[in-house]
């Protein structure tokens, strides 16, 4: 594909994006490039706007105790009431790093340790709770600001979805294991996602009487 790419005119190619309707334009590289089917197409851009939909809501949703705590309490409370929140979800960045405990350790016996523990130690992150760049992260930050309710359980499920889109798996997008390019699939997803954050179980969230 690349090889036919490269043997394209430039000139040609931008007389026929300026010419073509937009339409077109569009399927340009969904069909012409990637030779994707109707139903591929259509399935790719319900599960991307769905995904975005999500993303937003949880975004707004997570800012709104946030910011009214900015509203209502003292500059120094309410960073260490971020402090917590960041520690209780996301962990701390206090302890030491795993090259900081093995700097004074042999080198040979340091190799050792590095290929026994490499798949089971992550480093803490430093996260920033006021500017999340990922969906898992903004769902965490949501579990622990309104604890891991239907909302919560819905969103893991659009995460995974997302996940595999972002990962080029277009023929595998299910939902509960059955196919997106199905009508019905996409209804239920639908219709859990509207279910849940219009009756949100915040009865065990430290801000409900903020929400």
């Amino acid at each position: 594909m690349l090889a036919s790419i490269m043997s394209w005119k430039i000139e040609e190619v931008v007389k026929m994006a300026k010419e073509v309707p937009e339409e077109r334009l569009n399927q340009a590289i969904s069909k012409g490039a990637l030779h994707l089917s109707d139903e591929q197409v259509d399935t790719v851009s319900f599960v991307f706007w769905f995904c975005y939909l999500a993303e937003k809501d949880l975004e707004a949703v997570i800012k709104n105790p946030l910011a009214l705590l900015e509203k209502t309490t003292r500059p120094e409370v309410l960073a260490e009431t971020k402090r917590q929140i960041n520690e209780q979800v996301f962990g701390t960045t206090k302890n030491p790093s795993l090259e900081d405990c093995l700097k004074d350790i042999p080198n040979e016996v340091a190799e050792k340790i590095r290929a026994t523990v490499k798949e089971r130690y992550q480093e803490k992150r430093s996260v920033d709770i006021d500017n999340l760049p990922y969906f898992a992260d903004k769902i965490r930050l949501y579990e622990g600001l309104f604890g891991h309710n239907n909302v919560a359980l819905v969103l893991w499920k659009i995460n995974d979805v997302r996940k595999d889109l972002s990962h080029l798996r277009v023929d595998e997008l299910t939902y509960e294991g059955r196919s997106f390019s199905l009508r019905g699939t996409k209804e239920k997803a639908l219709g859990d996602y509207l279910t849940a954050v219009r009756n949100p179980d915040t009865s065990k969230s430290p801000f409900k009487g903020l929400t």
